[in-house]
């Protein structure tokens, strides 16, 4: 089965570690795959080793000379399904398919939806979404799988599959734990007074990772955890206040603005690359979301040991199951984020979290289950 995939991402981002992920265990016997890219995507590299890499312009979803490029691509190929992986890659492919039409190639063609589509959309944008031409759509999450129904989307069209997550980062997150929090707390040359006054296993250690935005709610957090910190001080917990650290780790409009703010016990680390080896010493995640399609960092929290605080909205219910795998809140209720805080300041509660959260996530979150079920979609669309 030869199949496109299109991502008109030019940074590397969740989609493109999903589609790495998909790629990477396929047997090659039974498909095989041509990936197009953006020209300046700074990440085709690592695509060349997963199947035949094209590159191009597209410049829009609307971009009919790119749409005529992608037809002619699939009839030199013999593509017999397009999955589009990015919306304006939905829209051209969209267009691609009509056009290869013309010329005899009838290819059948999949929508993978990660982010929420408003219900408030123009007639031409919701005729997208709605279009016959489309033959499937993959949600990553159920709350993803209603907004499309919604706006018009036959359920019967939709398959959820939840993203995957690679374990491997976390299989030695016991021996790293002690690496990261001195890396953490000490920074990555103490001197020899800090390693030897600084017990490692002291401090609480909360992390927030992921988009410093509005959308978030990093400004809720902040908020809260000032609370949190002036809420023990008035108990006379102050040593306790004085173990509580937080972590912001992460890039966006927000940042500068919360920095002057100079949040107690807070440190901004900006965009990092060693994010699973952060997670590996961190004590408590918080991903006090507005929206949020799925929430997969979570998933990489677990995996890593720690336990877990999100907004319940979007899909973060179907991976935080209240009081079993982690703690819920409701959007941007600063009190119950602080209490969700204070309560995993308790070792054996955000333990009992944290051990109960992993195999579960491991289960529903695998590489391999997620493998399965797309190529179950490839099979049911192409009448195989």
């Amino acid at each position: 089965m030869n199949i496109l995939h299109i991502s008109t991402e030019k940074k590397w981002r969740g989609g493109e570690n999903q589609l790495c992920n998909l790629l990477s265990q396929s047997d090659p016997t039974k498909y095989k795959h041509h990936i197009l890219l953006h020209k300046k995507a700074n990440f085709s590299e690592r695509f060349k080793a997963l199947g035949t890499v094209h590159l191009m312009a597209m410049l829009n979803d609307l971009d009919l000379f790119s749409a005529w490029r992608i037809a002619r691509l699939c009839l030199k190929n013999n593509i017999q399904i397009i999955h589009a992986h990015t919306a304006k890659g939905h829209g051209l492919a969209i267009l691609s398919k009509k056009i290869a039409n013309v010329f005899g190639l009838h290819l059948k063609l999949i929508v993978h939806r990660r982010v929420e589509q408003s219900s408030n959309l123009s007639w031409i944008r919701r005729k997208k979404y709605i279009s016959g031409t489309v033959d499937h759509y993959i949600a990553v999450s159920k709350a993803i799988s209603e907004g499309l129904v919604n706006i018009g989307v036959p359920a019967a069209k939709i398959s959820v599959i939840y993203s995957s997550i690679d374990e491997s980062p976390y299989i030695n997150r016991i021996g790293l734990r002690p690496i990261s929090r001195r890396n953490l707390l000490i920074g990555d040359q103490p001197s020899k007074n800090q390693s030897k006054a600084l017990d490692l296993e002291q401090p609480i250690i909360f992390c927030f990772i992921g988009a410093v935005e509005p959308l978030k709610g990093v400004h809720d957090l902040i908020a809260a955890w000032e609370n949190l910190l002036s809420h023990l001080h008035s108990k006379g917990l102050e040593t306790v206040a004085e173990k509580c650290r937080l972590f912001i780790v992460g890039e966006g409009s927000l940042l500068e603005e919360l920095k002057l703010k100079k949040p107690r016990n807070t440190q901004f680390l900006g965009f990092r690359k060693d994010v699973s080896q952060i997670l590996c010493g961190c004590d408590v995640l918080v991903l006090p979301t507005h929206w949020e399609g799925l929430g997969s960092i979570l998933i990489d929290g677990a995996l890593a040991g720690a336990a877990l605080i999100g907004s319940n909205v979007g899909g973060v219910p179907e991976i935080i199951e209240n009081e079993v795998t982690g703690l819920l809140t409701p959007v941007s209720d600063l009190k119950s984020l602080e209490h969700a805080m204070y309560r995993c300041l308790d070792l054996p509660f955000r333990k009992s979290l944290a051990e109960t959260a992993r195999p579960m996530i491991k289960s529903k979150f695998s590489v391999s289950r997620m493998i399965d079920q797309t190529q179950r979609v490839y099979r049911k669309i192409s009448g195989q």
